[in-house]
């Protein structure tokens, strides 16, 4: 018997994407965190799965919480983790009605086509500007993030 979650969505989040950063710190990691909670696309039923590398693991839970975490280091360490996680999943558009990729990496492309090709919805969460034109052509839509500047860095 296969389960069906109405609704539910697994979100691929590629924090050091997000940041445009390799280490962001906990200010950004919280921005980041809010930034995204805040687009209201996370349902309680949704796998949101955060990748990062070795050292971001502890930072990157000041701003994703209880998000599952999958940790690989390296050049797209932290895309290939998230990647695997759909594998992982063995036929994850099974378990879910859509797919939020949170990264504007033309890595996570084929992901997208896959999705599409199960008839899941799939859509794009990314920093203005730096985004894939083939994974912005393959979503069905696309959001921007807008973090706001950290306010001690000014001084």
């Amino acid at each position: 018997m296969i389960f069906s979650y109405p609704n539910r969505r697994l979100h691929l989040v590629d924090i050091e994407n997000l940041a445009g950063s390799p280490c962001p710190d906990d200010f950004l990691c919280r921005a980041l965190g809010a930034a995204y909670f805040g687009l209201g696309i996370v349902g309680g039923d949704d796998l949101v799965v955060v990748g990062c590398c070795h050292r971001m693991l502890a930072t990157a839970a000041f701003g994703f919480g209880s998000a599952r975490y999958v940790v690989a280091s390296g050049k797209d360490g932290a895309d290939k983790a998230l990647l695997g996680v759909c594998e992982e999943a063995g036929g994850f558009e099974r378990r879910f009605d859509g797919i939020v990729i949170g990264s504007g990496d033309h890595i996570f492309v084929d992901a997208a086509l896959s999705a599409r090709r199960s008839n899941l919805d799939v859509e794009v969460i990314s920093r203005y500007g730096h985004i894939s034109r083939v994974l912005r052509s393959v979503a069905d839509r696309v959001r921007f993030l807008d973090i706001a500047p950290d306010p001690l860095a000014a001084a």
